[in-house]
Order: C-alpha cells, then sequence, then structure tokens
C-alpha cells in the first residue's frame, strides 16, 4: 500500500496502491475489517479524505469521486463487486458491524438479501 486515510471517528480506514483502494471498518475489538475494494479503475488516488462526520469519503486520482459510507450504500457494493450476496461468514469478515435485519435489492446482485 502507498498511503493510508483514517477517517476522523476512526472507524474506517482506506489503503490505497497504484489501482486498488480497499475500505475497512473497525471492529468492536478495535481491529479493522478486511475491507471491501473500492472500484477505482487504474487511477493512483493521490490523496483522500473523510467528512467530519465520517458519512463519505471523497478520493482524487484523475477524477474526484466521492462515497457514500452508509451501510447500506456499501453493502450494495460489495454484492455489486462479488456479483452476487456474500455468505454471512463473508458479511461477518468484511462489514462486521452490517446491521443483520438489512435487507436490500442491487444491481449485479438483484434479489439479494443480506443477513
Amino acid at each position: 500500500m502507498q498511503a493510508v486515510f483514517i477517517s476522523p471517528d476512526t472507524r474506517w480506514i482506506l489503503a490505497a496502491s497504484k489501482d486498488l483502494a480497499w475500505l475497512s471498518e473497525a471492529g468492536k475489538d478495535g481491529r479493522f475489517s478486511k475491507g471491501i475494494a473500492l472500484p477505482v479503475g487504474t487511477a493512483q488516488i493521490r490523496h483522500a479524505v473523510f467528512t467530519t462526520d465520517g458519512s463519505r469519503l471523497v478520493t482524487i486520482s484523475d477524477t474526484i469521486r466521492v462515497w457514500s459510507l452508509r451501510l447500506d450504500n456499501l453493502m450494495r457494493l460489495a454484492c455489486r463487486t462479488a456479483g452476487r450476496n456474500l455468505t454471512k461468514d463473508e458479511w461477518e469478515q468484511y462489514l462486521p458491524a452490517r446491521r443483520a435485519s438489512r435487507s436490500a435489492r442491487t444491481s449485479g446482485a438483484a434479489g439479494a438479501e443480506f443477513p
């Protein structure tokens, strides 16, 4: 990884390299989850900043992107990236703070239910 960015509330950490960015969430035990890959393309993230309320992440590469850090949006992104719903173990591994009662429909994983 070439750069690490931490949200003001220390809930989120972004690790970025040449063409890859991993967003991880702090678990109740203080350890960070494995996280989910953000689809940043081939451009290197040069800078990133979290909003003070921790609800969004702004990344700067060849373009500026604003990412919602709302849990339901991240869950949709995880399913879309995987092309399917995640297993219960994967949810615990990648998004440990997710709410067990959530469900949503996503493009790329239509009708997926989040455990």
